[in-house]
């Protein structure tokens, strides 16, 4: 059995959006407000801001990468969007924001608010194209936050950089014709190889060469 926990009784399913492209809609002039928009512009997304006042930090990033409208949300406001979250913490506009985007078919996430929500955003680490996501299906976000730390901490940008390496070097062996299962080889010898720890090192050159040893173990030349 699932565990029981959510608005549905059960767990969430884990998905990544692609929102490249996509209209995105903020509520909220503050500090959580300016986190999503953020987090939407990393993903991609054409982001809009709306609230009757913006904070700093709003106005600063309003100025190069967002719309910032200064309006109380009206559901027009949901015409050609595909998400929308409420970073108000205003009771009455979730329970409204939430309707609306529901009637309309448009995705809706409430903050701290899983009823009127249809995704609940994880707390997340990344480190290039590296991303972890992490939750507690709503039950508790401080303890999201607190593992979002720990992992923080032991996860290091050579991760990310060791990600991007191996994904050059797929995208070399896969034009180049290896076969799958070959190059799964490869890839199976890679956390063996001693790059992640050159790359934290900072010693990018003889990482790469560690990868090229993988290769030569496995694929003919």
């Amino acid at each position: 059995m699932p565990e029981a926990f959510g608005p549905g009784g059960v767990g969430y399913y884990p998905v990544y959006l692609d929102l490249a492209g996509k209209s995105c809609l903020v509520l909220g002039g503050g500090r959580q407000a300016t986190e999503k928009a953020r987090g939407l512009l990393a993903a991609g997304g054409d982001v809009t801001v709306i609230a009757p006042a913006f904070d700093a930090e709003l106005v600063e990033l309003g100025g190069r990468e967002v719309r910032l409208l200064a309006h109380e949300f009206i559901e027009p406001d949901l015409d050609g969007v595909e998400l929308v979250i409420d970073a108000s913490r205003d009771e009455a506009l979730g329970r409204r924001v939430s309707q609306a985007a529901r009637r309309r078919g448009v995705l809706v996430n409430v903050l701290d608010r899983p009823a009127l929500c249809d995704f609940i955003a994880p707390a997340t680490v990344r480190r290039g194209a590296l991303q972890l996501a992490i939750s507690t299906g709503g039950r508790s976000p401080f303890m999201a936050g607190h593992v979002r730390h720990v992992l923080e901490q032991a996860i290091g940008p050579e991760w990310g950089e060791l990600v991007e390496m191996v994904g050059e070097l797929r995208d070399r062996l896969r034009l180049a014709g290896v076969p799958l299962r070959r190059q799964n080889e490869v890839y199976a010898l890679v956390p063996g190889s001693g790059a992640l720890e050159l790359l934290r090192r900072g010693l990018h050159a003889e990482a790469r060469e560690a990868l090229e040893a993988c290769v030569s173990a496995r694929v003919s030349a």
